[in-house]
């Protein structure tokens, strides 16, 4: 493992934007390296993040709540600043990354909070390994178990998907249409003041609260997505 608290230049060739309070380290996991960054020291805490996002999502939470939590804030394979690889982001795998990093980590047992499709992976893991998690925050994401008769008026919310979910023309889309992904950016921001359009790469969007549904018990209306989009994700941090 390698790490430190400057800027650093990774395997994608670009420089860490600046975090106060942020450890940078790479791990060895699942043959991909991943890259984590860390705030504090105490009860750890495993923060994943959404699409099309990484790490620093989550840098505006922290800076606020790294007091006696070790809060642990890993870029999923392919995003940021870990290693894409050709495969390995579907969601079973994506939930292998994290059980094994973990395991790397030396940690039993942690606190686990999930914003957007990270979110997802979060409900894949409580599923597969309940016993590793004190407890489950899921933010902007709708539960497993949606009823369909609630999904359906509200398909069209998810009109965007559809333009990176499918082979090749997801990949297409996310390499040669950057206004796209910087409206799937805007799409997760909750405090528009830091929204700043040349530095989309380097600086992410605060993770904003997941959104009421529109009645009870109805979660169609928050921002679902389907796990094919985890072909296209790697393609989209080059």
């Amino acid at each position: 493992m390698t790490s430190s608290t400057t800027s650093v230049t990774t395997v994608a060739d670009r420089s860490l934007p600046h975090a106060e309070g942020a450890k940078h380290s790479w791990l060895e996991v699942r043959g991909s390296r991943l890259h984590i960054a860390e705030y504090g020291t105490g009860t750890p805490v495993l923060l994943l993040h959404g699409f099309p996002q990484h790490w620093f999502a989550w840098h505006p939470v922290a800076v606020r709540s790294a007091a006696g939590q070790r809060l642990i804030c890993p870029d999923l394979r392919g995003f940021g600043w870990s290693e894409q690889t050709p495969r390995g982001y579907d969601i079973d795998g994506l939930a292998d990354d994290m059980l094994a990093l973990l395991d790397a980590l030396g940690l039993d047992r942690v606190h686990l909070v999930g914003h957007d499709w990270g979110a997802h992976v979060g409900f894949r893991l409580c599923l597969r390994a309940p016993e590793r998690f004190s407890g489950y925050l899921a933010l902007n994401m709708a539960h497993p178990w949606a009823r369909h008769r609630a999904i359906l008026p509200n398909l069209w919310r998810q009109w965007y998907t559809a333009f990176i979910e499918y082979p090749v023309i997801g990949r297409a889309v996310l390499r040669r249409w950057p206004a796209f992904t910087r409206f799937l950016l805007r799409h997760q921001v909750a405090d528009r003041s830091l929204w700043q359009p040349t530095n989309w790469r380097s600086s992410a969007p605060r993770p904003r609260p997941a959104r009421m549904p529109d009645r009870p018990c109805s979660g169609s209306t928050w921002s679902g997505r389907s796990p094919r989009c985890c072909a296209a994700s790697g393609a989209s941090s080059g």
